[in-house]
């Protein structure tokens, strides 16, 4: 799933890098290593960032594929880990919410980090010049 939306998320923001940057670009000599290193990829930094935050939270969060993969209790995903705090017959509510703070923490501080490049990289292709 973080794979195909990945290749969708930059193939539309490239498609959105105005044609004139690009023919300038070949006009000077650029090969196509040179404009992608020098011109797209530094253009792509919001979307990069944003791709990859989004594909952080959604990999951080993944609950399924590691129900099923991981039989080892000591190699259980954090998320995964947060399932188990219940019991058969009593349920604290204190600790299953300490940990789900605990869980969310690092997605929460990685928006914080990366907030200012992932509101630019959400609104890069929003509005047509």
């Amino acid at each position: 799933m973080p794979l195909a939306f990945s290749v969708f998320w930059m193939r539309n923001f490239f498609r959105s890098v105005p044609v004139g940057i690009i023919e300038a670009a070949r006009l000077d000599g650029a090969s196509d290593w040179r404009l992608l290193g020098r011109i797209l990829v530094p253009a792509s930094r919001p979307a990069l960032l944003t791709m990859a935050m989004l594909v952080f939270m959604w990999t951080w969060n993944e609950f399924l594929l590691p129900l099923v993969m991981i039989t080892d209790e000591n190699k259980r995903t954090a998320p995964l880990g947060l399932a188990f705090f219940q019991s058969e017959h009593t349920t604290q509510y204190s600790l299953p919410a300490a940990a789900s703070i605990i869980v969310a923490l690092p997605v929460v501080a990685l928006h914080l980090f990366l907030q200012r490049h992932f509101i630019s990289g959400m609104l890069s292709g929003a509005v047509k010049a």
